[in-house]
């Protein structure tokens, strides 16, 4: 099996996600009971290069994650691509430390 193709989907999974994340810090998304308020707020977010990489990734991932599931067996592909996916966030996360704005979740 081709495991290279499993740890790029999910490179850009975490990629598109970390953009995400890095995009959305400081703006205001949240819910006034104001729908045009809050489309125009998320419609602004295309302003930004960071959203549109982000996007970009994004949609990378899905067109090579809809290629795997097609080519693999999803019961050994789905498990291999959660495990990238962790592996990844990890190592990003050890690697890159925790923003002073991040709240880990606790039990």
């Amino acid at each position: 099996m081709n495991y290279l193709l499993n740890l790029f989907c999910a490179f850009l999974m975490v990629l598109s996600n970390s953009l995400i994340k890095k995009t959305l810090h400081g703006i205001n998304l949240n819910w006034h009971g104001k729908p045009t308020e809050w489309i125009l707020n998320f419609l602004n977010l295309f302003k930004f290069p960071l959203f549109w990489a982000a996007l970009i990734s994004f949609i990378c991932s899905i067109l090579a994650w809809v290629y795997i599931i097609s080519v693999q067996n999803i019961s050994t592909a789905y498990p291999i691509q959660i495990s990238f996916v962790l592996i990844l966030m990890s190592t990003k996360r050890a690697a890159f430390g925790l923003n002073k704005d991040t709240n880990p979740i606790t039990l």
